[in-house]
């Protein structure tokens, strides 16, 4: 327990310092009806790292790289809003 609480201060300090910041996400789901999605960035491995949510302009589905600016961090995860800018 002391071990995941000192961690979980280092990965919100880490994950703080990327608000502001653009992120190109692979989509992974999304919610045509609440225009959310949620994904990874290259530095997120599946089923171990945190994830990115955020709320989508155009017609993302997954598979797509998104541009992602991010609003907000959490312990272990990221949230944002995509960015009118493209991915590409």
């Amino acid at each position: 327990n002391k071990i995941m609480k000192a961690q979980q201060k280092v990965s919100v300090r880490q994950n703080h310092s990327l608000v502001g910041s653009l992120l190109k996400v692979l989509v992974e789901e999304t919610d045509p009806e609440q225009k959310q999605a949620v994904g990874r960035t290259y530095r997120d491995a599946p089923s171990v790292d945190g994830t990115v949510s955020f709320s989508y302009i155009s017609g993302l589905k997954p598979g797509d790289i998104a541009l992602v600016k991010i609003t907000d961090a959490l312990e272990y995860d990221l949230i944002g809003v995509e960015a009118l800018e493209s991915a590409e």
